[in-house]
């Protein structure tokens, strides 16, 4: 019985998926987009050709049933949101954060968005308002370590990491941030580091073509058996 109700399950996620396939191909391959007045939806479509995988295809396809649903209910919100800092986001979530200055340990509760720039903070994370969206702090993210923090370090707080800033980079002083969860606290982390590692990818760019123009030809890249090793 349960080995049917196994190959049923499967089935009938091997069918979703074949739904959100076809709709995807039947989007992408029937929408024109106009690249004289570039819009939202021209964007997104764009975007597909590049969609190799299952996984992205139903990532943007989803990514658009959001954004529509956002725009049915609130569209100066979702404008603002479609036109600001929510770019390249690879996390979100509220933290709670220890104010590194302040001589009473104070902590404050704010919504965190990871972007390719850096930490933004929001009072809020309903995001319901214009002035919701107005951030209140930003934090540059140019190399850094991040490790856990032991609860007796902070007086019992669990779940907590610290953001350790190379010491030229424009932040001076660590984050000490606590996440709800062990599981978010990881994520975080895993967040941060590949946010580092983006940087490092964005960085070899620039290095390989200046070497490049010096008549220097740096090795090739590993093998991907090396790589995932």
């Amino acid at each position: 019985m349960k080995e049917s109700m196994k190959k049923s399950i499967n089935k009938n996620r091997v069918d979703e998926d074949e739904k959100a396939l076809q709709a995807f191909i039947r989007y992408r391959d029937t929408y024109t987009v106009d690249y004289d007045r570039v819009n939202d939806e021209d964007v997104l479509v764009d975007a597909m050709h590049e969609a190799e995988s299952l996984e992205l295809k139903k990532l943007l396809m989803r990514y658009r049933r959001l954004k529509n649903e956002a725009q049915v209910r609130d569209s100066r919100l979702c404008g603002r949101i479609l036109r600001n800092y929510f770019s390249c986001i690879r996390k979100v979530g509220v933290l709670v954060k220890k104010q590194e200055s302040s001589f009473f340990d104070a902590w404050d509760s704010r919504f965190v968005v990871l972007t390719n720039a850096g930490l933004i903070y929001f009072k809020s994370e309903k995001l319901q308002t214009e002035s919701d969206l107005v951030p209140q702090n930003f934090k540059p993210l140019n190399d850094f370590v991040v490790t856990k923090v032991n609860p007796n370090e902070v007086k019992g707080k669990p779940y907590c990491f610290r953001v350790h800033f190379h010491k030229d980079a424009l932040m001076t002083k660590n984050l000490t941030l606590q996440a709800p969860s062990e599981q978010d606290m990881n994520e975080w982390i895993k967040s941060l580091r590949l946010h580092q590692i983006d940087l490092f990818r964005s960085r070899s760019s620039v290095f390989e073509q200046w070497l490049g123009k010096q008549g220097v030809k740096v090795p090739g890249e590993m093998s991907e058996a090396v790589a995932k090793s």
